[in-house]
């Protein structure tokens, strides 16, 4: 079973604020990130849980693109279809 993080146990593991944590996953703002874990709702109004897993794999993906080793765009596709 997949370890789910609130939002503000994102925000610490991260080391981000919340508002940088809302907007690497909103559509059109400046710092959205399409690779960014898209959050898990249990009801439509509930609060938001990302996959440890796939924040730690995105953290990856930073760390292949900084240096330099993701060779195509083609490789970040697999990575969204592997989340």
């Amino acid at each position: 079973m997949p370890l789910l993080l609130k939002r503000v146990q994102l925000q610490h593991l991260l080391s981000i604020g919340r508002t940088l944590s809302i907007e690497l996953h909103t559509p059109g703002h400046r710092n959205f990130d399409p690779v960014f874990p898209k959050p898990v709702h249990f009801t439509e109004k509930g609060p938001a849980f990302f996959v440890a897993d796939e924040v730690l794999a995105w953290v990856e993906h930073l760390k292949h693109v900084r240096d330099g080793t993701v060779a195509t765009a083609a490789n970040d596709a697999q990575f969204a279809l592997a989340k």
